[in-house]
C-alpha cells in the first residue's frame, strides 16, 4: 500500500487534496505499508509544500491525513 495526495493545479494556483499517510514503512498482517515519498514527489514536481494555497481533506481517516 502506498498513499499520498492529489495535487491540483490551475491558473497559478496549488489545490493538495488529501495529505497522504505520512512516513511509515512497515509489513502488516494485510499488506506492506511503504509510505512517506510525498514530500519527495513534491520536491520533483519543482513544488514547494508552501506554494500550496489549500489543503482539503475528503475525509479524516489517518491514510488521509497523515
Amino acid at each position: 500500500m502506498s498513499t499520498g495526495g492529489l495535487l491540483v493545479e490551475r491558473a497559478g494556483s496549488k489545490l493538495m487534496i488529501d495529505a497522504g499517510y505520512g512516513e511509515l514503512s512497515e509489513d502488516t498482517a494485510m499488506s506492506a505499508v511503504n509510505c512517506g515519498e510525498f514530500l519527495t514527489v513534491l520536491s520533483a514536481l519543482g513544488v514547494n509544500p508552501g506554494d500550496i494555497g489549500t489543503l482539503a481533506f475528503t475525509h479524516l481517516h489517518a491514510d488521509h491525513t497523515g
